[in-house]
């Protein structure tokens, strides 16, 4: 695990849970929260991607700055960068897959398939699923199925079939979760360049909000990023990053111990009343008013 200050949000990655290196945690959730109870009950941004499938029990958990009650049957979705804190586990019992970038981007084109993925969108609508009986089926079967192989002592092509069993997995989540939201498009044309766009802004996002910055990295018009943005998203190109902007704010604000001042500065306003100003257009309250209540 990464060391920062205290009073920022501490990062965690996969190799503090996996001691063989390979990128990829398979492990049920009962002998994570048992073994690392203390850890994750604190805040922690993630430095991984993670399905997790509850069988049993019942708790909460905050990612980011909303909390969902989870249950029997629920999927959850976790992205790289969030934040995530168990409030609450009762008995739980389930599984979580959890996999890095390095692990997954195999290919040229892996980069630009899960970033358009709307199952690891951090600006998404939700990150809990509740699930019924066929597709709680066939999201356990095909973990039973990477379990399987991993534990299985023929070596041929084994971490190709765990490679892609792990993305099947991935897929029949972002399948059921497209379902169950009218409001997620099946014209997935631009999905390329949404990925490239949601990749740079999670790269710049604290040094620019400005439309033209990201198009020029894009190598494309400031109009034609904002059609594709309308079409995929359903929001323009300022929407989008000013969102991802109010995220971090939130997230610093809830989770850690900086200033309201510090946080500004963090993500480039100098000036403290444009800061007050750009979160309460946003969220009707000042960031001290926000942390008062959230915190």
């Amino acid at each position: 695990m990464s060391k920062e200050p205290l009073n920022v949000i501490q990062k965690i990655d996969i190799d503090f849970f996996n001691e063989n290196d390979s990128g990829l945690l398979v492990i049920k959730l009962e002998d994570l929260f048992k073994k690392y109870d203390s850890i994750i009950q604190k805040p922690r941004r993630v430095s991984f991607y993670q399905i997790a499938l509850i069988t049993d029990g019942q708790g909460s958990i905050c990612i980011d700055s909303f909390k969902y009650n989870f249950k029997p049957r629920s999927l959850l979705a976790v992205s790289n960068g969030q934040v995530i804190v168990i409030e609450d586990a009762k008995n739980i019992k389930g599984y979580a897959i959890c996999f890095s970038e390095e692990y997954i981007y195999k290919y040229p084109d892996d980069l630009q398939w899960i970033n358009s993925l709307k199952l690891f969108d951090p600006l998404g609508d939700s990150f809990l699923i509740d699930l019924c009986d066929s597709e709680f089926s066939e999201l356990i079967n095909t973990i039973k199925r990477i379990e399987s192989e991993i534990n299985t002592v023929d070596n041929y092509a084994k971490d190709e079939i765990l490679i892609n069993t792990i993305k099947t997995l991935v897929i029949i989540s972002e399948r059921i979760k497209r379902t169950k939201n009218d409001n997620y498009k099946t014209d997935d044309r631009n999905s390329d360049y949404a990925a490239q766009f949601r990749k740079k802004l999670e790269e710049h996002y604290r040094e620019s909000r400005m439309v033209n910055f990201y198009a020029g990295n894009l190598s494309v018009t400031s109009k034609k990023l904002n059609r594709v943005t309308c079409s995929y998203f359903g929001r323009s190109v300022k929407q989008i990053i000013e969102e991802r902007v109010i995220l971090e704010i939130k997230r610093l604000l809830i989770h850690s111990n900086q200033s309201v001042k510090e946080i500004g500065c963090s993500l480039g306003f100098n000036d403290p009343t444009n800061f007050n100003k750009f979160f309460k257009k946003y969220m009707k309250l000042t960031p001290t008013e926000y942390r008062a209540q959230n915190k």
